[in-house]
């Protein structure tokens, strides 16, 4: 259940920041040139940081497994795109 409660916070979220988003785009609080400026942010600052953060877990054989299982899904979604 907590699982559940954190995704749906997680997107409650997420959902307030896109609103936000858009109403300032619609309001002109936003000029089209801080678009590009924020996708660049978002691409070239914080997405690494989210990575690197997301790295801070122990390891165990559980994970290294979990690992390998995405690599293969990944090749095989990558496969079956072709």
């Amino acid at each position: 259940m907590l699982s559940i409660s954190t995704f749906v916070l997680a997107m409650i979220t997420l959902y307030i920041m896109a609103i936000i988003g858009f109403t300032a785009r619609k309001l002109r609080v936003v000029s089209e040139h801080a678009n590009h400026v924020i996708t660049q942010l978002m691409l070239n600052i914080t997405l690494p940081a989210l990575l690197l953060f997301s790295l801070q877990h122990t390891f165990s054989v559980e994970v290294l497994i979990d690992f390998f299982c995405i690599v293969i899904f990944a090749f095989f979604f990558l496969a079956v795109s072709v």
